[in-house]
């Protein structure tokens, strides 16, 4: 196993992994309210935490519910590339399969998918959603209209942003085909799919509304109160806008210092750092973001002045659902940070699915550099995240071989502090131990990964 050392993931995601796989149902109970993060577990979205406890209570391992991040950007590979392929008929099969590939190895979800962090299950499915709309556009029928009111419910109950960034996509996409008069009876059904998602998500969108007057417990939808102490202070006082732009053109990082800007196509030293977790801050898809930015630009440029003086209607199309996306980065006041806004990584893909058909000659260059930025902007970042997270997980094995090897002797404490799955680790690995409350014990250790949090007592 590769084990998930992220603050949240080990805090109250795998909290409520574990209360679900252990009886906890969040449709007529509630975790304790002693239980680490239980505000968070009681009150969040939950429907990625039930799939990662189901697959839990069938291996014993918690840290193999993680696997649905996999599963998730593989289902999104195989709901993406056949709508491309149906959607644009004229397209080469094989632009078609790069197109899906660079939408699924989305940044954010690479440097979250050993973790139980749902920035990147949510960009997976974002990603399916938006080219599903893409091929409803062309032709709708009962079939797609389930598939996508199925990832609709899933989508909108992994993150409350979900429903928020869903609910404008919906309603611009059906916006966008009553201009187009291409609306039917199903597309306005879309709707419908939003109701269904919520009351799908019974708990939290409803029970929070009825206990507390705002579906968003405990916060409050698009709101500040949860970015404020980890907004760079040069960023503090611009507007959304600004902050997103800055962000992108500057060093990433995953810490709360200035954001410091940069040349495109330079690496600064510890950009590499930036993606050995799973919270990158400014400058978060990528250190090379900043030049396929550019590139995607001048390819949006390109294209609206092309499709609009030929007035192609398909290829204006395709802009507007770039728009829309656009649209949904920028309403979030965090939008300068990559994992609230991870369904940005999409609009340089949307935009080569013309421009791979429509680009000839020397201006064919162009999609060619976008997917070379790309693949090695995804390179990099896949090299630093999993080669520190094996790093890290073979400390925390050397340390429980000799946590286990003393606990053969006489059994030692574990403090799980506000981490209590970190017991899982210790019985997982077969250590003899018992549960203390007792944190100043003279003679304890910091469990490797844990933030100085939990920690084990050899007496």
């Amino acid at each position: 196993d590769i084990y998930d050392v992220s603050y949240d993931g080990q805090w109250y995601h795998q909290g409520a992994i574990y209360q679900l796989a252990n009886g906890y149902n969040p449709l007529y109970g509630q975790a304790p309210d002693s239980y680490s993060g239980s505000t968070f577990i009681n009150d969040y979205p939950k429907t990625l935490e039930i799939f990662s406890a189901v697959i839990y209570a069938f291996t014993h391992h918690i840290q193999d519910g993680k696997l649905i991040n996999v599963f998730l950007m593989v289902t999104a590979f195989l709901l993406i590339f056949p709508a491309i392929v149906f959607s644009f008929p004229k397209i080469d099969v094989k632009y078609a399969l790069v197109i899906a590939a660079l939408c699924v190895i989305n940044p954010v979800t690479v440097y979250q998918s050993l973790s139980y962090y749902v920035d990147g299950a949510s960009a997976s499915m974002l990603a399916a959603l938006v080219f599903l709309l893409i091929l409803a556009f062309r032709k709708m029928d009962v079939v797609l209209y389930s598939v996508i009111t199925f990832v609709i419910i899933l989508t909108i109950n992994f993150k409350f942003f979900n429903l928020v960034y869903v609910g404008l996509i919906v309603v611009g996409f059906i916006a966008i085909c009553y201009f187009y008069k291409a609306a039917t009876k199903l597309h306005y059904l879309l709707i419908a799919s939003l109701v269904i998602g919520l009351l799908f998500g019974f708990n939290p969108y409803i029970t929070n509304f009825m206990s507390h007057g705002t579906p968003f417990y405990p916060i409050e939808g698009i709101s500040t109160e949860m970015i404020t102490g980890d907004t760079p202070q040069n960023l503090v006082g611009m507007n959304s806008l600004e902050q997103f732009m800055y962000s992108i053109f500057s060093v990433s990082s995953f810490e709360k210092s200035d954001a410091r800007l940069k040349i495109p196509l330079t690496l600064d030293d510890r950009e590499s750092v930036a993606f050995t977790q799973e919270d990158a801050r400014v400058g978060g898809f990528g250190f090379w973001f900043s030049a396929i930015f550019i590139v995607t630009i001048i390819i949006a440029v390109a294209l609206a002045y092309m499709n609009i003086i030929n007035k192609n209607m398909t290829g204006i199309f395709i802009l507007l659902m770039c728009l829309l996306v656009l649209i949904t980065v920028l309403v979030n006041p965090a939008c300068w940070w990559a994992r609230y806004v991870p369904q940005f990584w999409l609009i340089p893909f949307l935009l080569l699915t013309c421009s791979f058909q429509q680009f000839k000659g020397k201006l064919a260059i162009l999609n060619y550099a976008l997917v070379f930025l790309v693949i090695v902007n995804a390179l990099f970042i896949a090299y630093n995240y999993y080669s520190y997270q094996s790093t890290v997980t073979g400390l925390i094995n050397e340390q429980l071989d000799g946590i286990k090897i003393v606990s053969q002797q006489k059994p030692v404490k574990l403090y799980t502090g506000m981490f209590p799955t970190a017991e899982e680790r210790l019985k997982e690995y077969g250590i003899n131990y018992v549960l203390t409350d007792n944190a100043s014990e003279a003679n304890g250790y910091n469990l490797n990964g844990y933030y100085r949090v939990s920690r084990f007592f050899v007496q």
